[in-house]
């Protein structure tokens, strides 16, 4: 907080207030379908709800996963976290081939593949309990800065034209959504 809030005891002097610690974004582990081979992912639900059944009024979900190589573990869990905590639900996942994902041969890139990917992440994101299916958001970074565009771009459901996308690879930055944390040209 940039203001202090103070407190009165009854002797009269005054002392601030602890401040609250930020609410725990509640994570589990779930799969899904691409290919026939089962990505796995994590799922945050927005902080406050402990529970994976839908609360009484959907929210947002961001769809999430590293570039090129990249896992879920490697530094996208605080930003996953982060989105939780400002209320979203959030779904974090590795590309079939790496991670904690099936897949062999293990390590194989395969672009076609990861966006193939995305578009399945996409669909269990939309059926996630709780998510409002309207309001689906993409976060890529690196290479998956450039998946995220194609995936949007892709999506037939009649609901994308409602979805954001955040790019985070340089110079291809592309963000309507307005949310926290993207990059130019959204502010």
């Amino acid at each position: 907080m940039n203001c202090q809030v103070r407190a009165r005891d009854f002797t009269g002097s005054e002392r601030p207030l602890p401040e609250a610690p930020p609410a725990i974004a509640a994570r589990r582990d779930v799969e899904f379908k691409s290919g026939g081979i089962t990505c796995r992912a994590w799922a945050y639900a927005p902080a406050g709800h402990t529970e994976p059944a839908a609360p009484s009024i959907a929210a947002p979900c961001i769809v999430m996963a590293h570039g090129l190589g990249g896992t879920r573990d490697a530094a996208l869990e605080p930003y996953a976290e982060r989105f939780a905590q400002a209320g979203f639900h959030v779904l974090l996942f590795d590309y079939r081939h790496l991670g904690a994902s099936d897949g062999e041969p293990r390590q194989l890139i395969s672009i076609a593949r990861q966006v193939d990917d995305w578009a399945a992440a996409i669909a269990y994101a939309r059926s996630m309990p709780g998510v409002d299916p309207a309001r689906i958001a993409l976060w890529g970074c690196s290479l998956s800065g450039g998946h995220v565009l194609m995936a949007a771009a892709r999506d037939g459901s009649p609901r994308s034209r409602r979805s954001a996308r955040c790019s985070t690879a340089p110079r291809a930055r592309s963000c309507s959504c307005g949310m926290p944390g993207c990059a130019p040209p959204c502010g």
